[in-house]
């Protein structure tokens, strides 16, 4: 005969005792598998992102002839990396013509990605010389504005030596950028006085406060914030706190400053953060803010005035800071 156990037989008490443990086991599994995914899923969400946002591809786009232009040229300005950016130049004509109008590329944009709207300045007559972005020269990693600013330099030095029969000695120099290019002319012209003037569009004046990085209200938040920080510091090698243009531009005052945005990115943009930096330092300074009603990013010459609206204000711009005609 088997013998029987009773409710209070050892051999109960331990397939209990067994029970209990696998119980705790499972518990303790389950809750280091929710602490894991609490932590790992912002860190992802948090990262990603940042990855995706500093690894473009190049956008490819038309040469100058596409906006009807036959008097164009295609150079290479020697980088101090090594290698080249390549670029367009545009011969100017008449009195504006020794005025140079500089463009660095959009975020991923070609050499000639930018032309939809400095084709106002070249058919105004200011020379124009356009510079890829550094994603379409070598790939890799974009750092949304500061590295960027280094192609300016590059320009100004290939400028009094170059041997492309662009004229080496141009009376004044301005800069025009868009988005991520705005951010690196602000820091392009903090850093060199050559630059007379600039023009930004769309560009973020703090890197946080852009991307809603900046005031994580709980824990969940705060994990995405600091991921996203962290991959950009190991992709680019910079800390997030370098990205601000509103600390720079306060290094451009007294010469002139012309800020475009559409009416709903301008808050997110900080678009009066920027103008309030730039009079801080100068009073006096000539500062323009232009807020495009109705227009998101980069949307300015679609807006009510159209490319003519835009053409007027963007070349009396560059006559009253170059040329010193103001109307």
């Amino acid at each position: 005969m088997h013998e029987v156990a009773s409710p209070l037989s050892p051999l109960s008490v331990n397939g209990e005792g067994e029970r209990t443990k696998r119980l705790r086991r499972l518990l303790f599994v389950g809750v280091i598998t929710v602490l894991l995914t609490s932590l790992i899923v912002p860190l992802l969400l948090g990262a990603l992102p940042m990855w995706v946002l500093l690894h473009p591809g190049c956008s490819q786009t038309p040469d100058p002839s596409a906006y009807g232009f036959s008097n164009f040229q295609t150079v290479q300005i020697p980088a101090q990396e090594g290698g080249s950016w390549r670029g367009y130049y545009l011969a100017g004509s008449g009195e504006r013509a020794d005025m140079l109008i500089l463009v660095p590329a959009a975020y991923n944009g070609d050499a000639g990605g930018s032309l939809h709207e400095v084709q106002t300045l070249a058919q105004a007559g200011y020379s124009v010389l356009t510079i890829e972005s550094v994603v379409c020269a070598r790939g890799g990693v974009h750092t949304l504005g500061p590295y960027e600013a280094v192609q300016v330099e590059d320009a100004l030095r290939y400028l009094p030596t170059n041997t492309d029969g662009i004229p080496t000695s141009f009376s004044k120099i301005g800069l025009h950028g868009f988005s991520s290019a705005g951010a690196s002319s602000i820091f392009a012209a903090a850093g060199d006085p050559q630059i007379a003037a600039v023009l930004a569009e769309g560009n973020y004046s703090d890197l946080d406060a852009y991307l809603s990085v900046g005031g994580s209200g709980n824990v969940l938040e705060a994990l995405m914030v600091f991921a996203a920080r962290s991959a950009y510091r190991l992709i680019s090698g910079l800390d997030t706190d370098a990205l601000t243009p509103v600390r720079a531009i306060s290094q451009i005052p007294p010469r002139p400053i012309f800020l475009i945005y559409g009416e709903l990115e301008a808050v997110r943009g900080g678009a009066q953060k920027l103008v309030a930096a730039a009079k801080a330092a100068d009073p006096s300074a000539k500062v323009e803010l232009w807020i495009v009603p109705g227009v998101e990013h980069g949307g300015y010459i679609y807006a009510q005035g159209g490319l003519e609206e835009y053409r007027q204000r963007v070349v009396s711009f560059f006559d009253c800071a170059l040329l010193e005609k103001c109307s």
